[in-house]
């Protein structure tokens, strides 16, 4: 079929005798895609910190599309706690979200490990947190169970004292 031109046209898709890989030539785009992959989508600690430095709990916050950096980060964000409270408390939360596309256990060893912490605050929503992961995991092929160990730390955050809704979420779950 030809367009009058003498030329037959290139059907859609197809690729021009310009853009078939050669042998020892590569296309501008390939040769240049570790340095696009290192601007645009390399993982910053710097750049997830100042995301989680708001007031309020934010739904996503762009540098988590780095997911297994940026998941293993805020595990050590919470585990070190060097940051500030806008910070820490948004990791966890963060934490609480990705872990169930990562590791579960990981992150409920992580909201277990706070029940002690000296921040009345931190405390009570890592506990909030650990339930709710606990709750929500029994609608997963392998849900969560709290060992007695883990059951033993969050009643001793409920002795050390949680806010209201905290206190109220971690009984609700010893009584059922």
């Amino acid at each position: 079929m030809s367009n009058g031109s003498g030329v037959s046209p290139m059907p859609i898709g197809a690729a021009s005798k310009d853009s078939i890989e050669r042998p020892g030539k590569r296309n501008h785009l390939e040769n240049s895609a570790p340095w696009i992959l290192k601007k645009f989508m390399s993982f910053s600690s710097e750049r997830l910190l100042q995301q989680l430095d708001v007031a309020g709990i934010p739904d996503w916050v762009p540098e988590m599309k780095n997911f297994e950096e940026a998941y293993s980060f805020m595990l050590d964000v919470v585990r070190v706690d060097d940051v500030n409270h806008h910070q820490f408390i948004n990791a966890l939360h963060m934490i609480y979200r990705m872990g169930f596309h990562k590791d579960i256990d990981k992150a409920l060893h992580a909201f277990i490990d706070l029940s002690s912490h000296g921040n009345k605050e931190i405390r009570s929503e890592a506990m909030q947190l650990a339930i709710g992961l606990v709750r929500v995991s029994r609608n997963l092929r392998h849900p969560l169970s709290l060992s007695d160990a883990q059951e033993q730390a969050i009643r001793g955050a409920l002795s050390l004292g949680l806010n209201k809704r905290s206190a109220e979420i971690v009984k609700r779950y010893f009584s059922e």
